[in-house]
C-alpha cells in the first residue's frame, strides 16, 4: 500500500475522487487523463503542495483541504515531492513522468488559449 499524508491510493473512494468519479485509473467522465504535478511555486511553510491537472483543461486543483488532515504536503524539497509525485502518478494513473508532463503541458496550452 502506498501512502502520502496517510492517503491510501488503493482505496476505491479515493480512486473515484481523483479519477473524476470512475474507477478506471487515469480517466474522468470525459476520458481526459489526469496527473499530479509539483513545483516550487506550490510551497507553503510546511512543504510542497501537489496539484491535480486535467488534460486539455485550463488550470489545476491544488490539494488544499482535501483530507481530514488538511492540505497535502509531498516533501520539504522539490526532489522529495517529485519522487512521490512520480510514484503516485504511476500507481494511480499508470503514467510515466513524461506522460504526466504532457498532460500538464496540454493544460498550460489550454490556459493560453483562454487568455
Amino acid at each position: 500500500m502506498s501512502t502520502a499524508d496517510g492517503i491510501n491510493w488503493h482505496d476505491e473512494e479515493t480512486r473515484r475522487f481523483l479519477t473524476g468519479g470512475v474507477a478506471r485509473p487515469g480517466m474522468c467522465e470525459t476520458d481526459a487523463r489526469r496527473a499530479f504535478y509539483v513545483d516550487e511555486e506550490g510551497r507553503d511553510e510546511l512543504g510542497i503542495i501537489p496539484v491535480l491537472v486535467t488534460e486539455d483543461v485550463p488550470g489545476y486543483r491544488p490539494m488544499i483541504g482535501m483530507t481530514a488532515g488538511g492540505t497535502w504536503h509531498w516533501g520539504e524539497t522539490l526532489d522529495e515531492a517529485e519522487e512521490l509525485c512520480d510514484l503516485v502518478n504511476a500507481e494511480l494513473f499508470g503514467l510515466t513522468r513524461d506522460e504526466a508532463y504532457e498532460i500538464v503541458g496540454s493544460s498550460m496550452v489550454a490556459q493560453e488559449r483562454e487568455a
